[in-house]
């Protein structure tokens, strides 16, 4: 199967309809091809795609998509950072998925409720998601978002979103993650479909031009003192840290320093006597604050 059918397939899943202009962009094929390459697509999957020339291709209600457009397949190709024609998009479309080099785990995902969220981040469809975060005491509750597009940190796939006010149809300034595998169900928010969202100060907010926020921040670290000299150069070595006025900065996305002090910062605590890290240095570091300019 072709590089065009596949993208011709995985954009009426994903979008709903392909226009003979989308090949045409994507490909630089003259409109005679993307019409014979839009005819041969629904031809090899007939069941789930239907060719008309006045609307293009477009899915048949209903009808079950095809292994090629699995929510797995397509969070495969994004984890190998594979091109946006790929997974049926075009480079006027949004990215949807950023890899960051940190190792955490990560749990089983649903995948249909994957697919429902990859559609959400292309349409900005408001999205009600069953979710439980992890400070103290709290519980599952459903959180009303605008999601923006899917991290791959380490080993694991985040929803990045904004909170939404339903009632007030506001947006919340601040950009959070949401670990896929914590998500219990997620649907859309329908009273809130192709209504426009505001800011908390009454401006009105173009959805389809937000995008995850790739901005860095900078933060001291305080390696732990326990740390040999050729192993703090090691440390230094690894986590990428700059020497600043005498102290140890690290640059990262603000969203992600939670994860950082949970994952570096913090001693673990065994219930048995047998402790597998206590002939190691824990934690690596004994603290992450924003960086001041001194």
């Amino acid at each position: 199967m072709n590089t065009r059918s596949l993208f011709i397939l995985r954009r009426a899943c994903l979008v709903g309809r392909v226009k003979r202009a989308d090949v045409t962009a994507t490909f630089d094929v003259s409109g005679t091809t993307a019409k014979l390459d839009m005819e041969a697509a629904a031809a090899h999957w007939p069941s789930y795609l239907v060719f008309t020339p006045s609307h293009g291709v477009t899915p048949i209600p209903f009808a079950a998509p095809p292994l090629e457009t699995s929510s797995s397949v397509l969070m495969d190709l994004m984890q190998q950072g594979a091109p946006a024609h790929a997974m049926g998009l075009t480079q006027y479309e949004p990215v949807i998925a950023y890899a960051t080099p940190r190792y955490v785990y990560q749990g089983a995902v649903d995948r249909p409720m994957a697919m429902h969220l990859i559609r959400a981040c292309l349409t900005r469809q408001v999205m009600d998601i069953d979710y439980v975060g992890m400070r103290r005491g709290e519980e599952r509750r459903v959180r009303t978002v605008l999601p923006l597009g899917l991290e791959l940190l380490g080993q694991q796939w985040r929803l990045i979103a904004c909170d939404v006010d339903a009632k007030q149809r506001v947006l919340g300034s601040e950009q959070k993650a949401f670990v896929l595998a914590r998500i219990g169900n997620a649907q859309a928010h329908m009273a809130l479909h192709g209504k426009t969202l505001k800011t908390s100060t009454g401006q009105r907010v173009d959805a389809r031009a937000l995008c995850i926020d790739r901005q860095e921040r900078t933060y001291q670290v305080w390696p732990n003192r326990q740390l040999t000299t050729d192993q703090l150069e090691a440390i230094v070595r690894e986590f990428a840290l700059e020497r600043r006025n005498d102290a140890h900065v690290i640059r990262m996305p603000e969203r992600n320093a939670v994860e950082f002090r949970r994952d570096h910062c913090t001693k673990q605590i065994f219930a048995t006597h047998a402790d597998p890290l206590a002939d190691y240095v824990s934690p690596i570091f004994e603290d992450i604050q924003p960086y001041a300019i001194r």
